[in-house]
């Protein structure tokens, strides 16, 4: 009885950690494909590039032209991919908006300019 309470104090937990709905963390190659993807997806429309499709994503959006790959969602918070397609003029970072917060995505101590994991409040 002892084993199957501390079974299931162990999974408990282990979904406590995974409903943060952490953003994976990619290599680089797979960030630049993700972009490369949504200059695409911007550019010519549907379909979803493999790239960004593999991520499993719950929707993919607009955001004034930047492409949002939704990963993670509940009542309060989705999380996922915020990507600047190089058509786009329209920088999150000069243009904060108080729903959205973004992290600009670092890869070998370089910082890539155009893709961000984001938080959106809802």
């Amino acid at each position: 009885m002892r084993s199957i309470i501390l079974l299931v104090f162990g999974a408990f937990c282990l979904c406590g950690c995974a409903s943060t709905g952490p953003v994976p963390h990619l290599s680089q190659q797979k960030y630049e494909e993700l972009v490369i993807a949504a200059d695409q997806l911007a550019l010519n429309g549907p379909p979803v590039a493999p790239a960004i499709a593999n991520l499993k994503p719950l929707q993919v959006y607009q955001d004034h032209g930047n492409i949002v790959v939704a990963l993670y969602r509940d009542a309060e918070v989705e999380r996922g991919f915020y990507i600047v397609p190089n058509l786009s003029s329209y920088d999150p970072r000069l243009m904060p908006h108080p729903v959205w917060t973004f992290q600009a995505v670092n890869v070998n101590g370089a910082t890539m300019d155009s893709i961000f994991e984001y938080s959106r409040t809802r």
